[in-house]
């Protein structure tokens, strides 16, 4: 397109707002990708495909039958492309083989707490053998979930705690043993209806593949060789490009893209065949970072414009997603649909403020702020519907998030100076220098944050930082750039009452505008709050770390003991895996509703 922009009033506030006049016009057709985007306004409608786009997969075949159809021909058309020979869900080894690690008794030992009000939980035994893993991976994988998170894990703490922490809240649930026998077989027979009947009339059950996407590719194919770029590895992340997996998301429903591995996405494809994802696709549970994905996939298909083999993605878009942050631009909207629920970073537990080895808070809160991040970064977020797949952040906190962390360092310098308080502000490169000492970085971060009154956590490639749940682990004020309905578990944290808000365009005016201006106008320091707060405001602000010391616990995975985190008196306190929980009850009620309803 021809773009044309007109600036008006004053360069230094227009620029610093980001306020301008932009008028597209197309000479021919618009873009290809126009005809995905939702031009009415971004309005998001609860996504419930039709009964005829209701798809299954069947493991080693490419066929596929809406759920419409009657058993009798569907046993006839799986009998067409069935393997002869097809191994059973449970494959005995053969003698002389190693036995693989029993697999870990998930929450056992813990007593499921009310997160759940009555839910329980079936969590699906894997069929190792047939999907192809040997025992030796299979001990790999459950020994990598079963131990401690690397402090850097990030990303991948929160998918090992889907995992690990949801058995630990929600009673379980297991059909009639006959039944259970059944719902393991590879492929549906003749009792398939009663057996999807029982599931889909079970109505308070959520359902758990216990496969946590990065350890399992990590454990089977990526044991011996790197799995992504380095910093990747560091953080557990997925080696997923962003770019391109949207791209393919519009134009083929991710039908030839592979975002995780293909070990899991067999995995995906045994699930599919299970009378519990046939009878309840919508209860079900999986931790996946880039939710916006297997959403796009699935209304792509549901529109009829993908051809065959459908997507492996799209059947999981029907579950429940956890995720960090959605970023896609109807990200709110499915929340609100029970689609997507989001979920804290993993925290490592040094980030924990103990007055018993800190002192007490306000002695040890010797810092009026802080605040740590990484130079170089970019908006990675498609917020906008009109142009669905490049990239574009609404929040002008998150679209000019390099100016604005600029800003901050510039104002908390400012601060210290005229105020005499102490303030720190750091960064940390992404160089293969700063990933090889990251653990020793990470630990010196949190000695700043527990020094410190109040953390500012400007946006950084996306609204949701783990650096907002380890100044809530040390009790330090959490100062947003963003709006906090971007925050998780909005049921268990009051998040206006633990944290404070400022307008990024303040701190942007302030970046941008002279020193002669700023004196001739009086403009203030946009963080000269937190001083207003801790000079005029102390109670209030003491009011505040109590919230925050108790409300941390509703973000940090832990077993619910807390004495194992800090030397205080043991007691049984809230967790991330309980708040959890009872975001997924909350969504899977929501989802049930329009089952109902439709």
């Amino acid at each position: 397109p021809y773009v044309a922009r007109a600036h008006h009033g004053d360069p230094h506030s227009v620029l610093a707002a980001g306020l301008y006049v932009e008028a597209r016009v197309y000479i021919g057709c618009p873009p290809r990708w126009s005809r995905h985007g939702n031009r009415s306004a971004g309005r998001y409608t609860c996504f419930r495909p039709p009964k005829r786009h209701r798809i299954i997969v069947y493991p080693g075949s490419e066929v596929m039958r809406p759920a419409g159809t009657s058993q009798a021909a569907g046993a006839r058309d799986e009998a067409r492309g069935a393997t002869p020979g097809a191994p059973s869900a449970h494959v005995q080894p053969s003698a002389g083989t190693t036995q693989p690690a029993a697999q870990p008794p998930v929450g056992a030992g813990t007593r499921p707490s009310d997160a759940g009000s009555g839910t329980r939980l079936y969590t699906y035994d894997v069929p190792f053998r047939e999907l192809q893993i040997s025992p030796k991976a299979e001990a790999r994988y459950w020994s990598l979930i079963s131990g401690p998170t690397p402090s850097s894990f990030d990303e991948g703490g929160l998918y090992q705690h889907v995992v690990i922490d949801l058995p630990r809240h929600l009673p379980p649930w297991r059909p009639p043993p006959q039944m259970e026998r059944q719902s393991h077989l590879a492929r549906p027979d003749e009792s398939g209806a009663a057996q999807e009947e029982v599931f889909r009339s079970t109505k308070e059950v959520l359902f758990l593949l216990p496969l946590s996407p990065y350890h399992l590719c990590k454990a089977v194919e990526y044991a011996e060789r790197p799995y992504g770029a380095i910093w990747m590895q560091k953080k557990g992340v997925l080696p997923i490009s962003m770019a391109w997996s949207i791209k393919d998301a519009y134009k083929d429903g991710l039908a030839k893209h592979i975002l995780t591995c293909p070990t899991y996405e067999r995995a995906l494809r045994w699930l599919y065949t299970q009378p519990g994802w046939r009878a309840a696709p919508e209860r079900h549970v999986f931790g996946f970072i880039m939710s916006h994905l297997p959403r796009i996939s699935l209304e792509v298909v549901a529109r009829g414009g993908v051809a065959q083999p459908w997507p492996v993605y799209a059947e999981m878009g029907k579950g429940i997603l956890v995720t960090a942050e959605d970023r896609r631009g109807d990200w709110d909207a499915a929340i609100e649909c029970g689609h997507v629920v989001l979920a804290p970073y993993f925290s490592p537990d040094f980030f924990m403020f103990d007055e018993a080895q800190s002192g007490p808070l306000i002695a040890a809160k010797t810092e009026l702020a802080s605040s740590s991040s990484a130079p170089g970064v970019a908006c990675h977020r498609f917020d906008d519907t009109g142009r669905p797949n490049r990239w574009y952040c609404t929040d002008v906190g998150m679209r000019k998030a390099r100016t604005i962390r600029r800003a901050v360092s510039k104002a908390l310098d400012e601060l210290s100076l005229k105020s005499h308080l102490n303030t720190t502000h750091t960064e940390t490169a992404r160089t293969r220098q700063a990933y090889a000492n990251l653990d020793a970085l990470i630990r010196s971060k949190a000695e700043i944050y527990k020094r410190s009154t109040f953390c500012v956590i400007p946006p950084g490639d996306s609204a949701i930082t783990t650096r907002i749940f380890s100044a809530v682990a040390s009790v330090c004020i959490p100062v947003f750039l963003v709006p906090t309905r971007f925050m998780p578990f909005p049921l268990s944290v009051d998040w206006a009452a633990i944290s404070i808000y400022i307008d990024p365009l303040k701190l942007l005016k302030f970046e941008m505008a002279p020193d002669a201006k700023k004196a001739s106008l009086n403009m203030r320091n946009p963080l000269a709050i937190m001083q207003q707060l801790m000079e005029k405001e102390p109670a209030r602000v003491r009011a505040m770390q109590a919230k925050l010391s108790e409300a941390r616990w509703h973000l940090l995975y832990h077993d619910g003991n807390a004495s194992a985190h800090y030397t205080g008196p043991a007691r049984t306190v809230p967790s991330a895996g309980a708040a959890l929980a009872r975001e997924l009850v909350a969504a899977a009620a929501t989802r049930q509703a329009q089952e109902a309803s439709s």
